[in-house]
């Protein structure tokens, strides 16, 4: 069975384990006792950055002790928080929405934040998702619930054959694109069993694909159509709502993605033919990528340390 590109990075990640760079940095500042204060949306950032800035900076990660951070929602009012810092370090990709949605909030209306998105200048470097049609099911064999995949499968755009993501271990990589209004996205998925034998769905198969909107999102916004084997994202009215992928026999469900709903967007128009160019975003387990994102903080922190001291090197507030 051949590996995909995405299957080579996720094995090596043990490579570059969280603080196995971090930990061989020389830092780079030498001052002392300064109190620049700073926030990390992920727990590898914000290892690499308290080891970069030494006692320059001091780094607050909101995600507590042994969450990812995929589909984690703040309590309380996050972009507060983090606005009475100086700096907002974070990966600008769809598996940490609730940071693109506080970079964008302290972007529009706090100025004094400085807002770095680690994953600058990456793109060129960036392993962009499988792309093919949806392979043909293994059909003729028995597929017991408890010998399927459930906690990762891809989803496949059947406009383009464009990979857009991949469920994993509760949480999204990539997922729902925008859909334009009045048009329809299909989106098929690739469930296999332990065994590596991809699974038949459809309205005659033992099992069906399904999809809702989440309870709480918006209903009006696009409307759900499933056909057993893909479900399709009819776009109805502007705006922003998200899904729940829904896996059944028959009229038992099975498995849902209810842990984290699919976000997306119903716009006005959509640049180009089909699906965006949708990225692994695991930069940091890739080591060569992670001495770039490495040296992006370093840059961004020397930035900001300048900043906020006065021609004389007295640290100064920022306004």
């Amino acid at each position: 069975m051949n590996q995909t590109r995405r299957a080579v990075l996720k094995a090596g990640g043990a490579l570059a384990a969280t603080g196995s760079l971090a930990g061989c940095l020389s830092n780079p500042f030498d001052g002392s006792g300064a109190d620049g204060t700073g926030y990390a949306n992920f727990f590898a950032l914000w290892d690499w950055a308290e080891n970069v800035a030494g006692e320059e900076f001091s780094f607050e990660n909101p995600v507590e002790t042994g969450s990812m951070g995929h589909g984690w929602s703040p309590d309380g009012d996050i972009t507060r928080d983090i606005a009475s810092s100086e700096l907002f370090l974070y990966l600008d990709t769809p598996e940490f929405s609730w940071a693109q949605d506080v970079a964008g909030e302290l972007r529009a209306d706090y100025e004094n934040v400085r807002v770095v998105d680690a994953m600058q200048g990456l793109e060129p470097y960036l392993i962009s998702l499988d792309s093919g049609a949806l392979p043909e099911p293994d059909r003729d064999r028995e597929y017991p619930e408890e010998n399927l995949q459930l906690l990762e499968w891809d989803i496949i755009d059947l406009r383009s054959d464009q990979q857009l993501g991949y469920w994993h271990n509760e949480h999204w990589h990539g997922g729902i694109p925008d859909v334009e209004l009045d048009d329809s996205v299909p989106i098929g998925i690739v469930l296999k069993d332990n065994e590596g034998y991809i699974v038949p769905l459809g309205e005659d198969e033992e099992y069906q694909l399904d999809a809702r909107i989440a309870d709480g999102e918006d209903e009006s916004v696009a409307e759900v159509e499933s056909h057993g084997d893909y479900v399709e994202f009819h776009g109805r009215e502007l705006g922003s709502t998200a899904a729940i992928f829904e896996i059944r026999r028959g009229d038992e469900l099975i498995y849902d993605t209810d842990d984290e709903p699919a976000s997306f967007e119903v716009v006005e128009s959509i640049d180009g033919d089909g699906a965006s160019d949708f990225h692994d975003p695991h930069v940091w387990v890739d080591p060569v990528l992670a001495q770039r994102v490495v040296g992006t903080i370093a840059d961004e922190l020397g930035d900001s340390i300048q900043r906020t001291q006065t021609p004389t090197g007295q640290r100064r507030d920022l306004q």
